[in-house]
This record gives structure tokens, C-alpha cells and sequence, in this order.
């Protein structure tokens, strides 16, 4: 059961505090962990378990939903062959195997549909997947159903650094080496442009790409650049929201939509990848060296949790800010 921290008669809790933590086992061994909607998602590309309700041991990939009102788990699928591709995105969770696509929301599996090749990258958007393939190409998968296809210019490298695929309300937006091109949600060329990009987002009213080198701001209507800042060696997707484009690398940068610094935070240890910084109504949370900080939307530190090690996260939630560390899920209040 998970443990309430907030005790006293009279007591209120304030930021930082912990409302709840829960021992989740399996965090060590996933690949990637990430929030959609009300779900946090554990997705382990191959692993070796013990499955106790078959009484047998399985071989292969694995996602595991857990509730981030109180950190219990929704459910567990387990899959023989290992995954080549998985994505987390807000819309929901998809992988690949075998040359075919899972998309789940959080009830479980919602539809499966080959991809009609090996796929190295995902991105969801509502009912619909976008998938990367070897051919290359980019596959449109929609209602269990492979609804479209586009072949690609390019080459595809490993999953790590490999083909990328980023997807906005109207855009998609694919990446391999140097090329960069952008589609139609039914998969129709936009344009193209050469860009050796690290990490793509989608936003409604731009593309940015981070390098390792730069953050790049493009027009979504003909990729041409309409701004860049030099210095951000960011090798993750930028989180951008309404009021400010958030970049992670050696430190956090916190622009405005023109390309404008308005602050940022040095300091060793920032957690690498898209869950590194979380943004709501409230602040800005970031792991740093000392563990997890929290920040006002100007820059002013509002307090700390001493971290030695925080696997993923932070996650911004309804009950609070996520982050998972030493085994456990921990939600802070904000």
C-alpha cells in the first residue's frame, strides 16, 4: 500500500513534502518511464522475469501501467519477442516487434496492425501511430489498421540515435542523419530540409530541433529557420509549452518563443532525456545535483529534495511531481 506522509493534526503540507511513495519493482530493468494522461509507463524492451500468476518464466519485452493518483499498478503485458521501437507520448503508449505495432491506452492494449516492416521509431497522435521503418519509410497506422505510407530518402541507424519521429496536430515530422522531412497526418510530403537533429518537437506554432550544438526554432509551413541559439548542447527533445521553450543538456535553458534567454540553471547533474524538466501552473521542476528543485516560472529557486539518484522524472501530475528513485515512485507536493 502506499504510505501517506502527511501526518499531524493540523498539519498542511507544503512544497517538496512527500504525499505519497510506493515500492515498484522493475524500474531498474526498463528502458524508458514516462506519463500519459493520469498513467505512469514502464517500458522494458527485452527482459527475463518470473511471471507468478503463469508460474513460469518469459523472455521479451514488457509494459507496465501504474496509477499516478497513489502509484499502484493498472496492469502488466507481456510480449514473447523483444520490442524495436517504443514511444511514450501523451496520447498514449505503442511499441514494436515482429514488424507490428501496439498502441495502448490506459486500460491495456487498444489495437495492434502490422507495419509492413521493421520499425526503429513511433510517435502517437490521438487514434494513430506514426512508424519509422528500415525501408525507409513512414507508415501511418490508424484504428488497427495500416492506412498509409510514404517512402523516405535516408538511412536508418540504431534505436538510440536512430530515426526520430515527432507528431503535432497537423504535423509529423521525421529525422534521420541529415535529413529532415515533414508530412501530413496522412502521411503527404510537406517539405524538407537538411538538419542532423538530435531531438524533434511538434508544437502548434513551431518545429524545434535540437543538436548537439544548437536549438533550432522552424517554420512548420516550410521548415525554413526562424531562429537558432548557438551553445545548447541538448541531445533530447525540447519541452515547449505556451509561454516558453524549456532545453536540458549541461544545463537547463529557458527561452521565450522568439529565441529570447530568460533564465537558466547551471549546475551538474541534470537528468538526461525528455522527462528531465516538467513544467505546470505552478513551476518548473528539474533534477540537478543536489536532487529535485523546484522553481518559479521566473527563475527563483522555491525549494529542494536532496536526491543521490533519481532514475526518471520529474513527472507533473494532479496529486503532485513524480520522480522515481531508489527503487520507489515518490510524489512530492508542488
Amino acid at each position: 500500500m502506499a504510505s501517506i506522509a502527511l501526518a499531524g493534526c493540523g498539519y498542511r503540507p507544503g512544497g517538496g513534502d512527500i504525499r505519497w511513495r510506493e515500492d515498484v519493482g522493475g524500474f531498474g530493468r526498463a528502458d524508458t518511464v514516462d506519463v500519459a494522461g493520469a498513467t505512469l509507463y514502464m517500458v522494458a524492451a527485452s527482459v527475463l522475469s518470473y511471471d507468478f500468476d503463469a508460474g513460469e518464466w518469459y523472455s521479451g519485452g514488457r509494459v507496465v501501467a501504474i496509477r499516478t493518483t497513489d502509484g499502484l499498478e493498472r496492469w502488466t503485458e507481456h510480449f514473447e519477442g523483444g520490442f524495436s521501437a517504443y514511444t511514450v507520448d501523451d496520447d498514449g503508449v505503442a511499441v514494436a516487434f515482429e514488424e507490428t505495432v501496439a498502441l495502448f491506452g490506459s486500460g491495456g492494449v487498444r489495437w495492434r496492425a502490422p507495419a509492413g516492416g521493421d520499425v526503429r521509431a513511433l510517435a502517437v497522435a490521438g487514434d494513430r501511430v506514426y512508424a519509422r521503418t528500415t525501408a525507409p519509410s513512414l507508415v501511418v497506422l490508424a484504428d488497427g489498421e495500416r492506412v498509409g505510407e510514404t517512402a523516405l530518402d535516408g538511412t536508418t541507424g540504431g534505436r538510440t540515435r536512430g530515426p526520430l519521429v515527432a507528431v503535432g496536430e497537423d504535423l509529423v515530422v521525421t529525422a534521420d542523419g541529415g535529413n529532415l522531412g515533414a508530412f501530413d497526418p496522412s502521411g503527404s510530403r510537406r517539405w524538407g530540409r537538411d538538419g542532423r537533429a538530435t531531438g524533434v518537437t511538434v508544437a502548434d506554432d513551431g518545429v524545434y530541433v535540437t543538436t548537439r550544438e544548437r536549438l533550432l526554432a522552424l517554420d512548420p509551413e516550410n521548415g525554413d529557420v526562424r531562429w537558432r541559439v548557438d551553445g545548447i548542447a541538448a541531445d533530447d527533445p525540447p519541452l515547449v509549452t505556451d509561454d516558453a521553450v524549456y532545453a536540458v543538456g549541461g544545463e537547463l535553458v529557458v527561452l521565450d518563443h522568439e529565441g529570447e534567454r530568460l533564465w537558466s540553471a547551471a549546475e551538474p547533474g541534470y537528468v538526461s532525456g525528455e522527462s528531465a524538466v516538467a513544467v505546470d501552473d505552478s513551476g518548473v521542476y528539474a533534477v540537478t545535483g543536489p536532487g529535485l528543485v523546484a522553481f518559479d516560472h521566473d527563475g527563483t529557486r522555491r525549494w529542494t529534495v536532496a536526491y543521490d539518484d533519481v532514475a526518471a522524472g520529474p513527472f507533473a501530475v494532479d496529486p503532485g511531481i513524480l520522480v522515481v528513485a531508489g527503487g520507489e515512485l515518490v510524489c512530492h507536493v508542488r
